[in-house]
């Protein structure tokens, strides 16, 4: 593999978090090549937050990280961000989205490349690795050892979602048993904001340094907004057949944008979530110009089961690993809506509220 080929661009979009100096610091220190990997930061802070910064005096290396500051203030919600940080892309050949407070499991890196590879092998082109990471609640137990992480969250299907206009929203996720390798049977349809591991190439087909000008202020949508572009466009989304990064969700008493600033209940912000319904619904829209020309907007919902007249799912993504392997253990995220906040926890899997089920 070539050099090029060996590159990760990681895109954090960090809004006030304390958190993201750790992420940083966990990101490098578990990769296997960890100069291999840029990392390039949106960070929007007031004066008194902590930098999202790597220790050189503590860890040894110069590594490559790139920033777009911008004052707290002037934040324009998740989706403008996340389209400044691509603009920080330079020759890396892979670009891998996540928030700033995960935490990674050992060689990240080349297990992520490694099931990329598998895939094209298989015969797959255009591959997008996403899914709703685990918790960091089981990271303790991960470090401790390893092997007895024995499960992966997968999202399994979408709903309507009657609070926000009826807007796609994905319905959390279940943790199934692990498979020994990526295959077919991990084929999905949905993309999480959270993890998104593909070739650069999927952010140049999609527009996506140019989508956050459309959406100013958004946040409920981005994510099957996202699985739209990519699928229209020719791409197919897996979800790993094991864990890579876990999520630190809910973060109670941490900073937020929609709940420090007013802009996210806005004119615009109704706007941004209204050009996105009027996509999904086959209604004029602004957005129709990211499109791709390789699938439709019906051929999106005949592949995920999706009745958009009579707003019914009758796709399971889950199904074919469940029927792959035995499934031990079964948790699901709870969808909410916080009438406290006005907002959907379920989308951005904000609060990760789980049952458990034994099999």
């Amino acid at each position: 593999m070539s050099k090029r080929l060996d590159k990760i661009f990681v895109a954090i979009s960090s809004y006030r978090d304390s958190d993201c100096p750790n992420t940083l610091e966990n990101l490098f220190s578990m990769a296997e090549y960890p100069n291999r990997i840029s990392v390039g930061i949106t960070q929007q802070n007031t004066k008194e937050d902590p930098e999202c910064v790597y220790n050189t005096n503590k860890n040894a290396g110069n590594y490559n990280i790139r920033y777009i500051n911008i004052d707290a203030k002037d934040a324009k919600g998740p989706m403008f961000a996340r389209s400044l940080c691509v603009t920080l892309i330079r020759d890396e050949y892979f670009f891998f989205q996540i928030d700033a407070h995960q935490k990674f499991v050992h060689g990240w890196d080349s297990l992520l490349i490694n099931m990329y590879n598998k895939l094209i092998n298989d015969g797959h082109q255009k591959i997008i690795l996403s899914h709703y990471t685990s918790s960091i609640e089981n990271y303790p137990q991960y470090l401790k050892d390893p092997t007895s992480i024995t499960t992966t969250p997968v999202i399994c299907k979408s709903f309507f979602h009657a609070d926000h206009k009826n807007i796609l929203s994905f319905e959390g996720a279940s943790e199934l048993n692990s498979l020994p390798e990526i295959s077919e049977v991990h084929r999905n349809l949905y993309i999480a904001g959270g993890f998104i591991f593909a070739p650069v190439q999927f952010i140049k087909d999609i527009h996506y340094s140019e989508i956050g000008n459309e959406l100013l202020f958004g946040f409920i949508g981005e994510e099957i907004l996202v699985s739209l572009l990519a699928f229209s466009h020719g791409w197919d989304v897996f979800t790993p057949n094991q864990n890579i990064t876990f999520h630190f969700y809910t973060r109670e008493n941490f900073p937020k944008y929609w709940s420090d600033t007013q802009n996210y209940k806005s004119e615009k912000e109704k706007e941004s979530k209204q050009k996105i319904l009027d996509l999904l619904y086959l209604r004029k829209s602004p957005l129709k110009k990211f499109l791709g020309t390789e699938r439709t907007i019906s051929d999106f919902y005949k592949f995920g089961g999706i009745d958009i007249k009579n707003k019914t799912i009758n796709k399971d993504f889950c199904d074919p690993i469940k029927k792959k392997g035995k499934m031990i253990e079964h948790f699901s995220v709870v969808n909410m809506n916080s009438r406290k906040k006005g907002i959907f926890i379920g989308t951005a899997l904000l609060g990760f509220f789980i049952y458990l089920v034994k099999s």
